[in-house]
């Protein structure tokens, strides 16, 4: 048994260096040449691809802006809404105070910006009407926890 063991490791380590040799060979054979063309014409591709694709890839500033109002015409929408819900439901602390909503200093500074961007003054009195009116959260506050 452990002879016939001895043999079929010898032709097996044979064997192992002959594929070993036949693959050196092979690969010793391949035209190189033609690869490394074909790699140069890949890159090439890419290049002009690259440089020929579209403009239109990019986001305008116009694209922005649009966008920019949708929200703005979103916030003001539900503006009145989530300030009737957080009165209904302040979140007042004994020692924080009151924590009022944060949207709507959000909401005037994008009025802000739009008022900025376009010139459209009822962006700019919609926000003065948000900050005018902001202060007037405190009120929820209880009058127990005051100092």
């Amino acid at each position: 048994m452990k002879q016939h063991s001895a043999i079929t490791k010898s032709f097996s380590h044979r064997r192992d260096a002959k594929n070993a040799e036949t693959t050196q060979s092979f690969i010793s054979a391949l035209p190189l040449r033609p690869l490394r063309l074909c790699g140069e014409l890949a890159c090439l591709i890419v290049l002009v691809l690259f440089l020929f694709a579209p403009a239109q890839a990019q986001t305008l500033k116009s694209d922005y802006l649009n966008w920019i109002k949708i929200a703005a015409d979103a916030g003001w929408a539900d503006y009145q809404p989530s300030i009737e819900r957080w009165k209904k439901a302040p979140n007042n602390h004994e020692l924080w105070g009151y924590d009022s909503p944060g949207g709507p200093i959000y909401l005037a500074d994008l009025l802000g910006y739009l008022y900025q961007e376009t010139k459209d003054r009822s962006y700019a009195e919609k926000a003065r009407d948000i900050l005018a009116t902001y202060g007037d959260l405190r009120d929820t506050y209880p009058k127990e926890f005051a100092a």
